[in-house]
């Protein structure tokens, strides 16, 4: 009930704002003969405040976009830090890497997220078992392999 009640006023107080805006406008027009359309309609303070209210909100909406994506391969060069970890942690145990990383996450479900990075990307993962290594990588937020925004582990 009183956020209506102060919404009304608000806008009592932005039509009466606009009014006088308009007669301002309308007597510089009168005194001196030069129309004003500018003036007259794209600076009205209900317009002014819905500008303000549209920088406000847009401003941090693209700041957090653009914080979400660099956090999201900050989240994957963590994840594929533990993963190597694990992997690292199966050949001490077994003396050799794991075949797939399905492997490490057989009966744990908390590893389940492992098997993706945080595009919904399968991680890939390949081990040479000639030289005695393994490699994995995350295909990065296009999805596609080879190319500037692979995450190489």
């Amino acid at each position: 009930m009183i956020e209506s009640i102060l919404y009304v006023l608000v806008e009592i107080g932005l039509l009466r704002a606009d009014i006088i805006h308009q007669r301002n406008v309308l007597k510089e027009e009168a005194a001196d003969g030069i129309k004003r359309p500018v003036k007259k309609y794209f600076l009205q303070p209900s317009i002014k405040v819905f500008l303000v209210v549209m920088l406000v909100v847009t401003v941090p909406g693209i700041f957090l976009i653009t914080r979400k994506i660099g956090s999201q391969a900050d989240r994957t060069v963590s994840e594929m830090q533990e993963i190597s970890n694990a992997i690292f942690s199966w050949k001490e145990r077994h003396g050799v890497y794991p075949q797939n990383l399905e492997a490490l996450t057989e009966g744990r479900p908390l590893r389940q997220q492992w098997l993706s990075d945080e595009w919904n990307n399968q991680y890939v993962y390949s081990v040479d078992p000639i030289k005695d290594t393994c490699s994995l990588l995350s295909v990065g937020r296009d999805g596609t392999l080879g190319t500037a925004d692979d995450i190489k582990n």
